[in-house]
């Protein structure tokens, strides 16, 4: 069974794009090496790096440094935001939370994200980064709205719980 044309041009498409990323990062990476405070930042040679983007799943290498607190840092994450031991870029999780709501269901939004992207990440996993970003935004709410404390009672009651078993929503 042959691959149809179309599909070929977008795997491949998708492959040049992921090199080109990996090939700005490492650019990127030079210049932050370039520019850092070389009497605080001792390079500590390259480390890999693996990150499931909106292209697809992609591995490099970034260097790390040891600050004058020997506290190691790679200032290629810093640059990019990446928070501590992530492996999945803001970009892609904003997608699949999208798909997730679109879509009606996680398990949805994991096969159209396998299909689009390639690589695949569990519903479950959609699912907690949907919980997640969903206590950041009601923090962020509560915060702007002054209330900066987080104590039981101020937890909102819901009218409604919604749970999914294998695709079902449930009312």
């Amino acid at each position: 069974m042959s691959i149809p044309f179309q599909e070929m041009a977008w795997q491949l498409a998708m492959e040049m794009d992921k090199q080109v990323m990996i090939k700005t990062l490492k650019e990127v990476d030079d210049g932050l090496m370039k520019e850092r405070d070389k009497e605080n930042l001792k390079n500590q040679g390259l480390r890999a790096r693996y990150l499931t983007t909106r292209l697809g799943d992609i591995s490099f290498k970034r260097r790390a440094y040891y600050d004058s607190n020997k506290k190691l840092k790679y200032l290629l994450d810093e640059d990019m935001r990446l928070e501590k031991n992530r492996r999945v870029t803001a970009g892609r999780e904003k997608v699949e939370s999208m798909l997730a709501f679109t879509g009606g269901s996680y398990r949805d939004a994991q096969m159209r994200c396998e299909a689009f992207f390639g690589g695949t990440r569990s519903h479950e996993t959609i699912r907690k980064q949907v919980i997640r970003e969903g206590t950041k935004i009601e923090r962020r709410e509560l915060l702007q709205n002054g209330d900066c404390q987080n104590k039981k009672e101020d937890v909102p009651v819901r009218d409604m719980v919604i749970v999914e078993v294998d695709g079902t929503p449930i009312h």
